[in-house]
């Protein structure tokens, strides 16, 4: 695998591009957009690599790391993440394994929080009170909220009550 970098392409000492790939792509303006050609137009472009990265991954997540720690207004590449969602480092669209998400729940199994951070969530509450009628409020709302199905009498929150029942229920 070819070795990786990440670089900054600077025009008066204020970066314009933020970019990834193999060691010669940074100095590469020939693959450039037309918008990026237009914009350096009869401008001195310093080419900075910020990183070298021996996989695909790590170049990438410094990539976004720099364009989230910059901000796209500021930059040229801006098509190149269009509605990509940042800062998503990369998971956008893809799912954790089932593996992976019991192995993050085990680890967390068993956690306490320290006393100093009981203390502070304690603190953050003092003096909080819910008045009666704000109880009523969110009671009636919830029990609003509430379906029964005609089939079998179940009741329940509209959304898992519309999934599982009326047409769907198993005593149909």
């Amino acid at each position: 695998m070819k070795p990786l970098c990440t670089y900054l392409h600077l025009v008066d000492g204020k970066p314009v591009y933020v970019g990834e790939g193999s060691h010669s792509r940074p100095w590469d303006f020939l693959t450039r957009t037309e918008s990026y050609h237009e914009y350096i137009k009869d401008k001195l472009v310093k080419v900075v690599v910020v990183g070298h990265h021996g996989d695909k991954v790590s170049s990438e997540l410094n990539e976004q790391g720099l364009i989230s720690w910059l901000g796209f207004e500021n930059l040229q590449n801006k098509l190149k993440h269009q509605g990509s969602g940042y800062p998503s480092y990369g998971f956008q669209g893809k799912k954790h394994s089932p593996e992976w998400i019991e192995q993050q729940r085990q680890r967390r199994l068993g956690q306490k929080h320290s006393e100093k951070s009981k203390h502070k969530m304690s603190e953050s509450k003092k003096g909080f009170v819910v008045s009666e009628e704000t109880k009523r409020r969110i009671s009636e709302t919830k029990k609003s909220g509430r379906l029964t199905c005609p089939h079998c009498g179940m009741v329940g929150g509209v959304s898992n009550i519309r999934r599982y029942h009326f047409n769907q229920c198993k005593k149909k």
